[in-house]
């Protein structure tokens, strides 16, 4: 291998390492060495932040940041699981779908707004009744009587 070195201007300069014997693919990149365009977050368990917020607790102020650098946490992180433990969100919720609806919530919702609506028919039905009987008494005229 050989390395080979271009002056760029203003002082800079890069090297290029390359084989003499290859193949001609020198600007074909080892695949060994692919670096992921996005990183992945790392995912903790809730049993693994649970265990370290208990260690911490038992940890005196000066063993924190120790602590923080051999596990390869930060403060941040630290910070939003205390959050978390106070809200409860620790740990999961259960698996699968979130019930967004409560069907016996909203069939009583239903069926009082039909209640609601036949109460106000019904009150305009014995309004409409009083009125024809005035009317009929008012003219003479004679109504059958009815049981109720």
């Amino acid at each position: 291998m050989a390395i080979k070195e271009r002056v760029k201007g203003m002082g800079k300069s890069s090297v290029t390492i390359f084989d003499p014997g290859s193949n001609g693919n020198e600007g074909v990149e080892d695949p060994g060495n692919e670096v992921k365009v996005r990183a992945e977050s790392r995912r903790f368990t809730a049993k693994y932040k649970q265990k370290v917020l208990d260690e911490l607790k038992e940890a005196e102020a000066g063993e924190i940041g120790q602590y923080l650098r051999k596990h390869g946490l930060f403060s941040s992180h630290i910070t939003r699981w205390r959050r978390q433990a106070q809200k409860g969100d620790l740990f999961p919720k259960k698996a699968g779908r979130k019930q967004t609806r409560d069907y016996k919530e909203e069939r009583i919702g239903q069926l009082t707004k039909k209640v609601a609506k036949l109460e106000k028919d019904l009150q305009v039905a014995k309004t409409i009744i009083d009125v024809q009987k005035k009317l009929a008494v008012a003219l003479g005229i004679e109504l059958p009587e009815q049981k109720e």
